[in-house]
């Protein structure tokens, strides 16, 4: 089986970081919530390295960009681990320091509850989400 990296919070909000073997992030993310833990992040090392450079290479440099790759990264795993969008978004929203991008957070998921898809929701702030970004979500 192949061996997950994970960084986890104990019921005392402390933070966790380790490694644990699973069949895949699903798993893992299961695996770490029977543990008592509540996963942030779950991945392969490898594929963390390889989402990494693709980022890089595609998306503007800069704080704002590196802020994107963190959040988009935290919102796979709080999906991959079994959360909502809605959830996923509130916790991405209380995480982000960023004022801009907790603003356009706080737009999408209202946007959301409003009936729009969340390729339209991240459309409507085209200054913070790439078009590429979009579309790829679409």
């Amino acid at each position: 089986m192949p061996i997950f990296h994970y960084r986890a919070y104990d019921s005392l909000g402390k933070e966790v970081r380790g490694q644990i073997e699973a069949t895949g992030v699903k798993d893992a993310a299961s695996r770490l919530k029977n543990e008592g833990l509540f996963p942030h992040e779950v991945s392969l090392e490898a594929k963390k390295r390889e989402l990494s450079a693709w980022l890089r290479s595609h998306l503007p440099r800069g704080s704002a960009s590196m802020e994107l790759a963190s959040a988009s990264r935290q919102l796979s795993t709080l999906l991959c681990s079994g959360a909502s969008l809605h959830e996923s978004l509130d916790i991405i929203v209380q995480e982000t320091e960023n004022r801009a991008f907790k603003d356009s957070f706080i737009d999408v998921k209202e946007r959301l509850a409003g009936g729009s898809s969340f390729a339209a929701a991240l459309d409507a702030q085209a200054g913070v989400f790439p078009e590429m970004y979009c579309r790829m979500v679409e």
